[in-house]
């Protein structure tokens, strides 16, 4: 009789739980305040309000108006317009969570709620930013990029707004392709739906590791999937760092699970996230080292790595050799306000730090190796942050998936300045009160962390050597 009771009584609560979220959310959504949200965010705070159609689509104001002309054709629903089955969703949640509290003892039950309500939230929020907004810079390089495609034209021969492998151009394709069976939706809301996606299927990858190595697949799942931070860059920036960390994840995943049996199908996963994406590059050495002890077989695979990644660009390489030279092989990175990159106040410093800066990360891995293969990834990302010599937002997303598996207080405290950053940062979502919050910040953040990170792994060899010592006598 009591269960009765108790179970009846949280369904009344369940109930009320309900219209609770669901009166106050749909408040929100159809606030004003949710209303200038969105046209700050859509139009750069009024700047790109009213842009000219006219201009050239290279010129950097025609190629906004050449995507956002995409987003307004479709006549996107308004927040407003879509209040009610937000705060609906919203409301469910906040029932479920309620209703499953008595089951609490139950922890198959309790599981399956809470990476229920971890997907839902994470799904929900990223795919609002990818419906309700437009794009900066890189999501207007990708309509850019789009458009040589249609050409078929060599996008090395005639742009300068492409400064990666040919895998993105594929899976641009890809997109197109998906675009044509689904053309109720802007182009922008394919590109970041897919990423979205992408993060999804990382996120089981963050959660079987967890479980692997002895943590919680709920906190690792919660920690990386309704991270501000990636949720921003996929739902809303519609970078694709996400991929060569997915790739890192699954090599990860399976070093974890059978350890050297899996070492080529692991350095080819790795080789595949680095031709996605070549700013893991240092990843395919540090995980070498963990899985081959002879130096020669590391470099040979390495240099395997490497020659795989430039075979990629064969292809394109008679009429845009300049620019592949220029925009993806010299690249360095955007200058920024940012770290060490401050002090490269002339050329020829600018260069040098590129080039110290790239030796360091070849270097590193052979000097510094942690108790386990996830922490030396991490802080090899984290080396990366802190000594580069050009750095844009999206990058700040390569640790997360990481750290979620292993969280600190360099983490948190990583976590919560950059997404204070990315909320107020122009180019993110445009919240004039964060504005403070700048590069330099984000930073200090990670320098923070990095030297905890490095602290801690230094301890843990120690105490781990003072170990296999004691033992020997």
């Amino acid at each position: 009789m009591k269960l009765k009771l108790r179970l009846l009584l949280f369904f009344v609560l369940s109930i009320f739980a309900f219209a609770v979220v669901y009166y106050i959310s749909k408040t929100f959504f159809q606030s004003q305040m949710m209303v200038q949200f969105i046209w700050n965010i859509n139009t750069f705070r009024g700047m790109f309000a009213h842009l000219p159609k006219n201009l050239p689509k290279e010129h950097i104001i025609g190629s906004y108006a050449f995507a956002f002309k995409d987003y307004y054709m479709h006549l996107p629903r308004t927040v407003s317009q879509n209040a009610t089955y937000y705060s609906f969703f919203l409301g469910f949640l906040g029932a479920a969570s309620v209703l499953c509290y008595p089951f609490k003892q139950n922890g198959k039950l309790k599981a399956v709620v809470t990476h229920s309500i971890i997907i839902a939230l994470g799904l929900g929020v990223r795919l609002f930013f990818a419906y309700h907004t437009t794009g900066n810079h890189d999501m207007v390089s990708w309509y850019i990029d789009k458009s040589v495609l249609e050409e078929g034209k060599n996008i090395f021969a005639v742009t300068d707004r492409y400064n990666y492998s040919t895998f993105w151009l594929s899976t641009l394709k890809f997109l197109m392709k998906i675009n044509h069976f689904l053309p109720q939706f802007p182009f922008m809301f394919i590109v970041r739906a897919f990423l979205t996606l992408v993060d999804f299927i990382s996120l089981w990858f963050v959660i079987k590791i967890a479980k692997l190595i002895g943590f919680s697949g709920q906190k690792a799942g919660a920690l990386f999937f309704l991270n501000p931070v990636t949720i921003i860059i996929s739902g809303y920036h519609g970078q694709f760092d996400n991929i060569p960390v997915l790739f890192l994840l699954v090599a990860i995943y399976l070093f974890v699970l059978y350890e050297r049996k899996t070492t080529y199908f692991s350095w080819f996963l790795v080789t595949l996230g680095v031709i996605a994406k070549h700013e893991i590059l240092q990843q395919s050495l540090i995980l070498l080292r963990w899985m081959k002890r002879s130096n020669v077989q590391v470099f040979a695979l390495f240099l395997l790595t490497v020659s795989l990644f430039l075979l990629c660009f064969v292809p394109y390489w008679k009429e845009g050799s300049v620019r592949i030279l220029e925009n993806v092989f010299r690249y360095g990175g955007i200058s920024r306000p940012y770290g060490l990159a401050m002090f490269d106040i002339h050329p020829v410093v600018a260069q040098l730090h590129k080039y110290l800066f790239i030796g360091l990360l070849l270097v590193w891995p052979f000097y510094f190796k942690t108790k386990h293969l996830w922490s030396s990834s991490l802080i090899g990302m984290l080396l990366f942050l802190v000594f580069t010599s050009g750095v844009s937002a999206q990058q700040f997303v390569l640790p997360i998936a990481l750290a979620a598996l292993q969280p600190s207080i360099g983490f948190y405290l990583f976590s919560f300045v950059t997404s204070l950053f990315l909320l107020g940062n122009i180019d993110e979502l445009k919240m004039v009160c964060f504005e403070f919050v700048g590069w330099n910040s984000v930073w200090l953040a990670v320098f923070i962390w990095f030297i905890l990170e490095v602290r801690k792994s230094v301890f843990e060899n120690r105490a781990h050597r003072l170990l296999f010592q004691k033992d020997r006598i």
